[in-house]
């Protein structure tokens, strides 16, 4: 710093004076004086604006911090002063506005969590900003003083996070935040530390240009502005620095990739800093690691992680949280700090919910103790035959009588596999009621609260089943509920959820009032009643009951049942067409259940949600959106495998409605990975991706990936429906498709030929899978020549399809050329050109897309030339 320095006989005598005086600070200032000109130290300023500088405090690659006394308000102060570095006029400029920003940014901001500015000027040409002095250490310096627990660090970094959401709030980002440029004020109390983020000198308005950020210092050496107290013996924090070339770095350690990369940074990479921060303070390790810049920001942008090790045990939530957060992608993290905030503190309230759940522990310890002695092994083994007042011989047997009574050929393959579902229910239910009295009444691992929870979890579990067998067990039952048997078995709510304890005690408790609690109560025997006809296909009938029980659930004001019955009825107009209603439902259920901490409704209703609104409604934007909404609710309940498959899976179907193949692909491989691990290779999910799988590869061009992807869901589906079911049928027909594309028509007619067999017994004459069967089998014998049995499958498909479609329904128009083009090729061009122009007339009116308006104009131009020909000719 180029201040003036007084002749030694002058600062002798001053030093002199201020020891006569008592005056330690005048004392200190002279001194640093005196030691520059007799002993070649260099010179600290003595005086900055109206400050009397004490002593320097530490220096980083902008500036020196000095503690400084303001002597018009009486307070100590901390003080940073640009270095100037001897460059050119304009680099001072650049650096004098970069401290200016600084300090201008920080004055915008009042949180207790961010560092106070005081003053902001220019003394003797240089830049200084005077803030609050804080007593204390920096964060990285507490992280290193001794090992902390894993809630001692939560509690700094939300305190920390806090500041960053202010200065977020107020329209401006960090850019530069590690553990070194948080201060940790412990007011000489422990009990009461405060962390304040400081060094704003990298900060930008949110809504500004970042061109000029950090573009093109990847591999460079970046100095970065000091933090304003860190003593000098700390500001190589092993935590915050990289050794590159032989230059020691602090801020690439910390960066998101777009900084990386020199993309636009916003409020999302300064919570990708705080994630990389928060991680090593909790695992004792960075997240990513490389021996160089270079080496360290290939690993953060290639997503390459190192495990945590073994010895750092956090809450499993906790690890889920800083996934999302270090996402590679800025769009998959939290939205905002205060939701990764709002997710931080859920966390912990669970913890502390389930403490108090489980508080009875010591008592329930003593009471075993007490009355072990004459504890009876069979106090907890009641499970069985609580199960059986519902699931028992006697429905076994009128189960199976009402499905042979339809005489579908697939009715006995059903009976049997919903009847082996039914039977593991069952046992898991069982078994589950007998661990929980033995958790609360044997072991003494659980309170009586945590008891009533897991009951009332495993009552509603139990309606479930008891409203399913009934309606598998009516009279005259209807075939198609035979057909889904099968899969509505599959849908039963999982009895695993209630063992989770915290997330039981998440959820709003039952009202106070007996009498409510009692509607309640009723109210869910009703849900339950209506899912098992949703789940078996009587959709039209379970719709009105779910749009009462919704309206009763209004009235009740009961929020967890609000959502479940909004969403039920979401998923209900979702699967009869109207998506838009759905949207409504869904999203009313998803706000009820969020306010109430019902996290499995909430998780499940996201995920109708990605295909309800995504694909069925063709939104697809929105149908993505609510899958970043389902992915923290699933983290949140151990991500269950169905869950997690589901999500993948209808977030696959989103991205073939938008054309993303390669996007889909990915996401139904995950999908089926993510339910082999836990579900079975054998389990129906897997089928139906799979099969979605192949329709994937068929679009892309790539055939025995799709015919391998097929016939994996076909051996799936046929081992748990059997080779007579409905679905056989649209999966036979597929797999025909491809087998013709690949030019074996013989495998191809046989699999055509296994669809029509099933017509009329496992498939409806007027199916429309049906339909497309006879029309790809008379394209197969056109091409073969075979006219007159090539136009007799295609007539069969003009009427399946009139008769399922309607009469101007646009796929008839394959129908009607492939008859067209038989009857042409036969001689008979007038009835040819009849079937043409239907053809292009329903082509014209559905607006079809001009490939397929060009292909009937021309079938149309060849059979008229050709019947102008033949009337030439008479």
């Amino acid at each position: 710093m180029s201040y003036p320095t007084p002749d030694n006989d002058t600062l002798a005598d001053r030093f002199v004076a201020a020891g006569h005086e008592g005056d330690d600070i005048e004392a200190d200032r002279v001194l640093a004086g005196l030691s520059e000109r007799l002993f070649g130290i260099a010179s600290e300023p003595l005086e900055i604006g109206r400050y009397v500088v004490l002593r320097r405090l530490g220096s980083g690659g902008m500036g020196v911090v000095y503690l400084g006394y303001d002597r018009e308000l009486d307070r100590n102060v901390a003080i940073k002063l640009l270095r100037t570095r001897n460059s050119a006029g304009e680099a001072n400029e650049r650096a004098s506005a970069r401290l200016l920003r600084e300090a201008r940014a920080l004055a915008r901001i009042d949180h207790q969590n961010v560092i106070a500015v005081y003053e902001v000027g220019t003394d003797k040409g240089a830049v200084f900003i005077a803030m609050e002095r804080v007593l204390g250490q920096t964060l990285a310096a507490w992280q290193r003083q001794q090992d902390r627990s894993w809630r001692e660090i939560i509690e700094l970094y939300t305190q920390a996070g806090r500041g960053l959401a202010a200065a977020h709030a107020a329209g401006l980002i960090h850019r530069d935040f590690k553990p070194g440029n948080v201060l940790i004020d412990d007011g000489g109390d422990d009990l009461e530390l405060r962390a304040r983020v400081v060094d704003f000198g990298l900060a930008r308005s949110c809504d500004a240009a970042n061109a000029d950020d950090l573009r093109g210092q990847g591999n460079a050496s970046i100095q970065t502005a000091a933090g304003p107290i860190q003593d000098p013996e700390n500001s190589a924090s092993a935590s915050a620095s990289l050794t590159a070339t032989g230059v020691l770095l602090g801020t690439p350690a910390y960066m998101a990739p777009e900084q990386i990369e020199g993309r636009h940074a916003d409020a999302r990479s300064d919570q990708f800093s705080f994630a990389l921060a928060l991680y090593e303070a909790l695992v004792g390790e960075r997240a990513f690691v490389g021996d160089s810049v270079r080496t360290l920001h290939a690993a953060v942008l290639g997503g390459q992680r190192r495990p945590p090790p073994r010895s750092r045990a956090i809450p499993g939530w906790l690890h889920r949280l800083l996934d999302r957060a270090l996402s590679s992608a800025p769009e998959r993290r939290f939205p905002s700090m205060l939701a990764l905030l709002a997710e931080l503190e859920r966390g912990l309230e669970r913890r502390r919910r389930r403490s108090l759940v489980l508080g009875g522990l010591g008592l329930s310890i003593a009471a075993a103790l007490i009355g072990s002695a004459a504890a009876r092994p069979e106090r907890c083994t009641g499970g069985e035959a609580a199960i059986s007042e519902v699931w028992n011989p006697e429905r076994r047997v009128a189960l199976r009588a009402a499905f042979l009574a339809t005489d579908k050929p697939f009715a006995a393959k059903a009976s049997e596999q919903a009847e082996r579902r039914l039977d593991l229910y069952a046992s898991q239910w069982a078994a589950m009621h007998d661990n929980a009295c033995a958790a609360t009444h044997l072991r003494g691992e659980e309170s009586s609260a945590a008891l009533d929870l897991r009951m009332l979890c495993l009552g509603r579990r139990k309606s479930e089943l008891d409203a399913l067998i009934e309606v598998f067990a009516e009279d005259h039952l209807d075939p198609r509920i035979v057909s889904r048997a099968v899969e509505a078995s599959d849908a039963l709510a999982p009895i695993d959820s209630c063992a989770d304890i915290e997330a039981l005690a998440a959820t709003e408790p039952l009202p106070d009032d007996p009498r409510r609690r009692a509607q309640v109560d009723a109210l869910r025997r009703e849900l339950a009643a209506v899912k098992a006809q949703r789940d078996a296909g009587h959709y039209d009938t379970a719709l009105v009951r779910a749009k009462a029980a919704r309206d009763s659930a209004d009235k009740l004001g009961y929020r967890p049942l609000r959502a479940e019955a909004a969403s039920l009825l979401g998923s209900l107009l979702g699967l009869v067409g109207d998506a838009e209603g759905a949207a409504v439902a869904l999203d009313e259920a998803f706000t009820d259940a969020l306010a109430s901490g019902h996290t499995q409704v909430g998780a499940w209703t996201a995920i109708t949600a990605v295909h309800t609104v995504g694909v069925i409604g063709h939104h697809s934007d929105e149908g993505r959106r609510w899958a970043h909404l389902a992915e923290p609710l699933v983290d949140r309940l151990g991500r269950p495998p169905r869950a997690r498959a589901t999500l993948s899976s209808n977030l696959g179907n989103v991205a073939v409605v938008q054309g993303k193949l390669d996007e889909a692909e990915e996401l139904f491989t995950a999908a089926i990975e993510q339910a082999e691990t836990s579900l079975g290779s054998d389990d129906i999910l897997i089928a139906k991706t799979s099969a979605n799988l192949g329709a994937v590869y068929r679009r892309k061009g790539e055939l025995q990936r799709a015919l391998t992807a097929y016939r994996r869901a076909g051996s799936i589906l046929e081992a748990n429906f059997g080779p007579r079911h409905p679905v056989m049928a649209t999966l036979a027909n597929n797999t025909a498709v491809v087998l013709q594309k690949m030019g074996d028509d013989i495998g191809a007619e046989q699999n055509y030929r296994r669809v029509l067999a099933l017509g009329g017994s496992s498939i409806a004459a007027h199916s429309p899978t049906l339909g497309h069967s006879h029309n790809n089998l008379g394209e197969l014998l056109l091409e073969r020549g075979d006219l007159n049995a090539a136009a007799e499958h295609y007539g069969e498909a003009i009427e399946i399809w009139e008769a399922a479609l309607g009469d101007r329904h646009p796929l008839i128009a394959h129908a009607l050329i492939g008859l067209g083009r038989a009857l042409l090729a036969d001689g008979n061009a007038e009835e040819a050109v009849a079937l043409f122009r239907r053809a292009l007339e329903l082509r014209e009116a559905a607006k079809v897309g001009n490939a397929d308006l060009d292909e009937a104009r021309a079938e149309l131009e060849t059979a008229e030339a050709a019947l102008k020909a033949q009337a030439d000719s008479i």
